[in-house]
């Protein structure tokens, strides 16, 4: 049995359903593509494959042209006959326009289905509503504030405008805590996070908490006066391994702009 020939017709037919799937998970989705196994790429991608052969059949085959369903069974079977392999051969070369056509018009089928599949789950935020359609990449649900829309978690995610970041970090000099408004984040190949940005960044050790107490706290803020334990870092970005990371704090924050400031703006002019 020629494995190979079979394998290799099998991917050939599946193409179109890896092309759905690669644009489906894109952007911040897209290690989800990449961190599968060949394994689970192919058994993932026969239903949306067969489904957009389906739709190339409609397209480009009904009332027109009949599937050789020999030559397709031949080359699926991965038979060693000579005889069978050279004549299916010869059907796929005498065909070979009609066959590039094709597979070039599921493609394109492919590539905007995944497309636009994902962008109805997303407009419909059916991936925050149904868990079935949830995207693997958590961290960008709790980054982005989404996750408030979970059925489970109250909260709004339109409430949202940034992300503000207490990162727990252990260094030499001890344990620190930096914070800064989160600016992006990268991720592994396994899905987890490599490293984060933050802006706006200020710091301070664990210990001055301890040193300082709840009631100096509190004391400068009624005085408002600066808290002596943050130094604040320079630079447009701050970047953290996540490696180092002990836990992180997340708090969601909404703009809002007062009369007093609506007033002072209002004859602002931007060039």
């Amino acid at each position: 049995m020629n494995i190979a020939l079979a394998t290799l017709t099998l991917l050939v037919i599946l193409y179109p359903g890896f092309l759905f799937r690669r644009f489906y998970f894109t952007e911040e989705f897209s290690k989800e593509y990449f961190k599968q196994s060949v394994t689970d790429l192919i058994f993932s991608s026969i239903l949306p494959g067969f489904l957009i052969h389906f739709i190339g059949y409609l397209l480009f085959i009904k009332g027109r042209n009949q599937i050789d369903v020999f030559t397709i069974g031949t080359l699926l079977s991965g038979t060693s006959d000579a005889d069978k392999v050279t004549r299916a051969f010869s059907a796929v070369y005498q065909n070979s326009p009609f066959i590039i056509t094709y597979f070039a018009g599921v493609s394109l089928v492919g590539m905007i289905t995944g497309f636009l599949s994902k962008l109805v789950v997303r407009n419909l935020k059916l991936d925050r509503k149904i868990k079935l359609f949830r995207f693997q990449n958590e961290w960008h649900y709790i980054f982005s504030g989404e996750i408030l829309d979970f059925p489970k978690v109250s909260g709004k995610a339109e409430d949202i405008d940034c992300s503000y970041v207490d990162a727990l970090v252990k260094t030499d000099e001890g344990t620190v805590i930096y914070s800064g408004l989160l600016t992006d984040y990268i991720l592994t190949k396994e899905g987890g996070i490599d490293r984060i940005y933050l802006t706006s960044v200020k710091r301070r050790f664990l210990k001055d908490d301890i040193i300082h107490g709840p009631e100096s706290r509190i004391e400068q803020k009624q005085e408002n006066t600066e808290d002596k334990r943050y130094y604040y870092l320079p630079g447009q970005f701050f970047i953290i391994p996540y490696n180092l990371v002990i836990n992180l704090h997340i708090t969601y924050y909404k703009f809002t702009i007062t009369n007093d400031l609506k007033e002072m703006i209002k004859d602002v002019k931007i060039d």
